[in-house]
């Protein structure tokens, strides 16, 4: 007779902390060079079709290329379609 482990405690506790995490930082998935989606935003600081500088939850993120452009902003995501040349964290150094 197979049995099976109670584990719904641990697997409870474990997306708990994982949760917690999450929401303390910021998230970027890349697809290719042409389109990023960032969740944890906070806030456009500068934006146009070349440099798009964004305020999030873990720092600034500052994405550059060619003719960027937003195509969703809702809520704390954000995806960014164009060419992706470069993201440099924590801020805009030049």
């Amino acid at each position: 007779m197979k049995t099976e482990k109670n584990n719904n405690g641990e697997s409870r506790a474990f997306l708990s902390r994982l949760e917690t995490a999450v929401g303390h930082c910021s998230m970027i998935e890349i697809h290719g060079d042409s389109e990023l989606l960032l969740s944890g935003c906070r806030g456009i600081v500068d934006y146009d079709n070349t440099k798009i500088v964004v305020n999030t939850i873990s720092g600034q993120v500052v994405i550059y290329g060619f003719r960027l452009c937003l195509s969703v902003f809702r809520g704390d995501i954000l995806s960014i379609e164009g060419h992706i040349t470069e993201i440099k964290f924590g801020g805009d150094t030049e």
